[in-house]
């Protein structure tokens, strides 16, 4: 009897490596474009004095999945960090026109700083559409 459990414990331990080999890999992306201008309005103050009243309003953010089924992202924006976590063999590629055309530049993921990419510190000419390449 005792062999039987210890040849189903084997078989239970050998599909558990065989599950975790099988594990999907996936790279959790987050990018920001360029934060908006100021919102500025004019009030009357208790005085009724004119008073301008600004305020900002953080970058526009995104969060994506990328895997085998879905290995590439592309948009027609401005971006300026990309976040990302995962098992992430992936690229950034930057373009200067909105239609993926003009000068571009490639970075890979691995030269990233603990999963920031920014974009500003890795590429002078302002970027106006990116691509997301990633290799599973």
């Amino acid at each position: 009897m005792s062999k039987i459990f210890a040849l189903a414990f084997l078989v239970l331990a050998f599909s558990s490596m065989i599950d975790a080999r099988k594990a999907v890999k996936k790279c959790e992306v987050a990018f920001y474009g360029p934060a908006p201008e100021p919102v500025c309005e004019t009030v009357i103050d208790e005085n009724g004095e004119e008073q301008e009243e600004c305020y900002a309003v953080g970058a526009p953010a995104s969060r994506l999945i990328l895997n085998k089924r879905k290995s590439s992202y592309q948009e027609s924006t401005q971006l300026d960090e990309v976040n990302f976590e995962g098992t992430c063999d992936c690229s950034l590629k930057l373009y200067t026109k909105a239609n993926f055309e003009g000068l571009s530049h490639s970075y890979p993921f691995s030269k990233s700083n603990n999963g920031v990419i920014m974009v500003n510190q890795i590429w002078s000419y302002p970027n106006n559409s990116f691509k997301l390449i990633c290799k599973f």
